[in-house]
């Protein structure tokens, strides 16, 4: 799960080229990689729905993938608090998806010189969780409507 993660943060000189991970820094060069990872992340953002937006953290997903948004310590040139942007695929089953997503965002943020308040690692946590819950709920009532429908078309056949 861990590898699957990739990052973007924008450059706090609002100049130099944004950072891009994908199992490890992209170079400046890597140009078809550098677009994979904005494509991914830019596809979630817009095809995808808020599933958790508080305390400066924003989880938005669609179908299996994610994309998780939160703030550094830093702030680029103009100001503004420099976000971390981590996209990834999940299973609802995967109760610790918070502390992967945490750690690799650590080591993400340490690479490029940045760091992160250790407050939002349970903000994270409970994002994940509510998403889960969200899912959960949604797979349990598109569930119950199948096996409704099976035995209502049972209870229809069988009267005749």
């Amino acid at each position: 799960m861990k590898d699957e993660l990739i990052f973007w943060a924008q450059a706090l000189d609002n100049v130099s080229p944004d950072h891009f991970f994908q199992g490890q820094l992209l170079d400046t060069n890597s140009t078809e990689e550098r677009q994979y990872v904005a494509t991914q992340i830019a596809s979630v953002g817009k095809h995808g729905r808020c599933d958790f937006d508080d305390a400066n953290v924003r989880l938005t997903t669609f179908r299996n993938q994610f994309v998780l948004e939160f703030p550094t310590n830093q702030r680029d040139e103009a100001g503004r608090i420099a976000q971390i942007v981590c996209c990834g695929r999940y299973t609802y089953l995967s109760s610790d998806l918070g502390d992967i997503v945490w750690s690799s965002s650590c080591e993400f943020a340490s690479k490029i010189n940045r760091t992160v308040s250790a407050e939002y690692k349970d903000i994270i946590a409970r994002a994940f969780v509510r998403s889960r819950q969200k899912k959960m709920k949604k797979l349990a009532l598109g569930a119950g409507l199948i096996i409704g429908s099976i035995i209502f078309a049972y209870w229809i056949t069988s009267k005749n």
